[in-house]
């Protein structure tokens, strides 16, 4: 009966000391932890992990806001409150896109005009979309795909010369 409980505790034990020594997040921690402890390969345990902390939060949440609007849609306050987000999202997804384009335009990742500093291709590729989405009135999904895979032939041609 003693063998059992102190070969629990030692387990318990060794699963504190393992947690303790990762650096990852504390769900995803414990979990690899207790693949490793138990001799399993931690796949199996961070993948419910992963589903349980990062995305069924997510549709949770989603599906709540989804439901709450289909029930009150036409209510003139929440079409108020809908109205009065849509400059504060714009803003975001601005705010997005010019991070983007700063760290792929400028190397180090700071706005320093230095030659050494600055991605022609990211510029030629900006370019060439700004005119693909506006005067050729392309899909945008086709013209990011586009742009991946024209710098995806010159990073291998660039290698192979």
């Amino acid at each position: 009966m003693f063998d059992n409980c102190f070969h629990n505790f030692t387990i318990i034990f060794r699963y504190n000391q393992m947690v303790k020594k990762s650096q990852k997040p504390d769900s995803i921690q414990r979990m690899s932890a207790f693949g490793t402890l138990f001799h399993l390969p931690s796949f199996y345990f961070l993948s419910p992990a992963s589903f349980a902390i990062c995305i069924l939060p997510s549709c949770i949440f989603v599906t709540a806001l989804a439901y709450i609007y289909m029930k009150y849609r036409k209510m003139s306050m929440l079409q108020g409150i809908l109205g009065s987000l849509r400059p504060a999202v714009v803003a975001m997804i601005a705010k997005a896109g010019v991070t983007i384009l700063i760290s792929a335009v400028f190397l180090s990742g700071a706005v320093e005009v230095a030659l050494d500093n600055i991605s022609v291709r990211a510029i030629l590729w900006f370019a060439a979309a700004l005119v693909l989405l506006r005067k050729k009135k392309m899909n945008p999904i086709m013209v990011m795909v586009l742009c991946g895979v024209m710098e995806t032939i010159c990073v291998l041609v660039m290698k192979w010369i």
